[in-house]
């Protein structure tokens, strides 16, 4: 199944353990980073890199795209991460996402994604690790 193009919510039953789901690809540009800087003054500090913080807002936003069909009543349980290395303010960064696994658990559907933002050359920058309790 391909998750961006369905024209339906993404069910639990489309999640397969251990497959590639999609990638969503952003540059890091100056407007994103004085909208961020807004928000938190003290980041501003971290120019011409990105501040730590931005990586959350990076990888939920390539969550969104690569699965815009999201049925509601999900419930973001969980999200961690590892940071590698900063992009620089005007990098292109893509991050890919895979199912980890999905599984049936105190009768909930827990979904475990993956995600790793890599720069242009292909070297990762950060991981990140989300559960979810899918809706449908």
């Amino acid at each position: 199944i391909d998750f961006q193009t369905v024209d339906r919510p993404i069910v639990f039953a489309d999640f397969e353990a251990d497959s590639a789901i999609g990638a969503h690809t952003v540059e890091i540009s100056e407007d994103m980073f004085k909208l961020w800087s807004s928000l938190f003054p003290h980041d501003a500090d971290c120019y011409p890199y990105m501040p730590p913080g931005m990586t959350a807002m990076v990888v939920m936003r390539g969550y969104m795209s690569v699965i815009p069909n999201r049925p509601p009543g999900n419930i973001h349980a969980e999200q961690a991460g590892d940071l590698i290395r900063l992009p620089k303010i005007g990098d292109t960064v893509t991050t890919h996402f895979r199912c980890a696994r999905a599984e049936m658990r105190i009768g909930r559907k827990w979904v475990y994604l993956e995600s790793d933002t890599r720069d242009s050359g292909g070297e990762s920058l950060f991981l990140s690790r989300m559960t979810t309790i899918w809706a449908e």
